[in-house]
């Protein structure tokens, strides 16, 4: 499946934040979901807490 310019949904938000707490690495998060690692990283960045916390 082409994912090139699409959003990312809740479902795949909720699997990139529940993986990230397991310890699991960007890259491989994002070959679980087919993603670039870089998404991975922004959409950890987006959603870091002030305390820097997920």
């Amino acid at each position: 499946m082409d994912r090139r310019n699409k959003h990312l949904n809740s479902e795949e938000r909720g699997v990139i934040f529940a993986e990230h707490q397991r310890g699991n690495s960007q890259r491989g998060i994002g070959r679980l979901l087919g993603r670039p690692a870089s998404t991975i990283s922004r959409e950890l960045a987006r959603g870091r807490q002030d305390d820097g916390g997920y």
